[in-house]
């Protein structure tokens, strides 16, 4: 009877550990995948940012030139795990005043401070990114201050807005991905080797640190 309930129990924690790696093999898939999607797409399938701002995102998926006016920081969204800090996302309005065309853009923290006096800038600021979905707190920071600068007669899009952080995310994304793949090669050679001596060892740390570098990037991705 101990017997059976014990070919029972190992049957169960052989299937959980099954269940367990096919989610975490799926979301470094979807990592991995994700990030060359949006590596490809920079180079091939990029318009230009004035045709975005005319577009609102409907068709443009992938836009990069210059930037000559952005809004002060209109909404900032922290991240943290446990109470531990991961990462803040900040967004910001960036326009065609000549055409009176805006859009939502993420970028880095004191983008506007940094390269936008009293919210223009002549020469232009080069930027790329990709076009995403709005979520709701973007969607109502985005809507305030529409209403607050009275901007209703403008052509935006309550929809998409444009991610100048994609390219960095995609390169962070991508190293976890090979990082963590390394890490799985390394594991399946040291099981696949007798005994136990320096060499496996040495693998064995190696392991653990790619292990935990891919991991703090892969989560780290979801949060930039």
């Amino acid at each position: 009877m101990k017997k059976d309930k014990t070919k029972i129990q190992e049957k169960k924690d052989k299937l959980l550990i099954f269940f367990g790696a096919l989610v975490l093999i799926t979301a470094l898939a979807f990592v991995g995948g994700s990030s060359m999607y949006t590596l490809i797409g920079q180079s091939v399938m990029e318009e230009s940012m004035d045709k975005l701002l005319e577009d609102g995102g409907k068709t443009v998926k992938f836009a990069s030139g210059k930037v000559y006016a952005c809004s002060p920081e209109i909404l900032r969204i922290e991240h943290s795990i446990d109470f531990i800090p991961t990462g803040t996302e900040y967004y910001y309005v960036i326009m065609d005043i000549e055409n009176r065309n805006c859009m939502v853009a993420k970028a880095p923290k004191n983008w506007d401070l940094d390269y936008f006096q009293d919210l223009y800038n002549k020469e232009g600021i080069e930027a790329s990114g990709q076009v995403k979905e709005m979520d709701h707190d973007v969607k109502k920071a985005f809507a305030t201050f529409i209403e607050r600068r009275q901007m209703a007669d403008y052509n935006y899009s309550s929809v998409y807005y444009i991610d100048l952080m994609a390219k960095k995310k995609a390169i962070i994304g991508l190293t976890g991905f090979i990082l963590d793949i390394v890490t799985a090669g390394i594991i399946v050679f040291i099981i696949k080797q007798k005994g136990t001596n320096r060499r496996n060892k040495g693998l064995g740390i190696a392991a653990l640190i790619t292990l935990v570098a891919g991991l703090i990037l892969t989560i780290k991705w979801f949060e930039v």
